[in-house]
């Protein structure tokens, strides 16, 4: 094997290894590795959030990207995960899931604190060939109600 063999045999090892770190077997631990960095105070990498989400979500993140011209923001002005545009998360809770398991589909709850303010959000989560992985966060108030998905379904740039 010549050494770009070796390179692309270790790059997909490497992506192998790493794929295989993020699979989820429940749908708390992919909650729980969802707010992990939040919870030290850092941004969550763009990769990791990308292997997290479900591939509908995905494919919805990337066309609303895609259509959106250039130096504009695009489909999001806050941090969905967060309800905020900043953060500063205390006192997760994390809900039991509720699961169709005819179909690998269900909800599950999380609470948190963002800057002392209380927050709850639903995630819908699926199961895909790898893992676990959310298709949707919303809030559901009287006073703000979203959906990541909707956002991102409706988006017209």
């Amino acid at each position: 094997m010549d050494k770009h063999g070796l390179y692309l045999a270790a790059l997909c090892l490497g992506f192998a290894c790493t794929s295989a770190a993020l699979a989820y077997d429940t749908p708390e631990e992919l909650i729980d590795a969802v707010y992990a960095p939040y919870l030290a105070g850092e941004v969550p990498a763009e990769d990791v959030q990308v292997m997290q989400r479900s591939s509908e979500l995905n494919a919805l993140f990337d066309a609303a990207y895609a259509a959106t011209p250039d130096g504009e923001m695009g489909p999001l002005d806050f941090d969905p995960l967060v309800d905020g545009q900043d953060f500063d998360l205390d006192d997760l809770v994390i809900g039991e899931p509720e699961i169709d398991t005819g179909v690998d589909v269900g909800t599950i709850a999380v609470s948190f604190s963002n800057f002392g303010e209380p927050r709850e959000l639903t995630f819908t989560v699926v199961k895909e060939a790898d893992g676990w992985h959310y298709l949707d966060v919303s809030r559901e108030t009287s006073d703000y109600s979203y959906s990541l998905l909707d956002i991102l379904q409706n988006y017209e740039p």
